[in-house]
């Protein structure tokens, strides 16, 4: 059952492109942003962007993530992260 009556879901592959053509059932297209990650990959670039994050996969082809930017605490002598 498609939740979003507006929406036909294709599965694309990742041909290296990042930008994509996404085009509505009304016949809208609207141009996108698509980088294919591995769970591990976006975990590790979002902790380099300085995030917590639990990575997570549905049963339908997404990759989700949940989380929240580092806390720094900074005395005289060290920053903890």
């Amino acid at each position: 059952m498609n939740r979003h009556p507006q929406l036909t879901i294709i599965i694309l592959e990742d041909d290296g492109n990042i930008y994509k053509t996404r085009k509505l059932n009304d016949g809208q297209e609207f141009q996108i942003v698509k980088i294919f990650y591995q769970p591990d990959e976006l975990k590790h670039k979002l902790k380099k962007a300085g995030f917590q994050a639990e990575v997570k996969v549905t049963d339908n082809y997404f990759i989700y993530a949940q989380g929240k930017k580092f806390e720094t605490i900074r005395n005289s002598e060290s920053v903890i992260i």
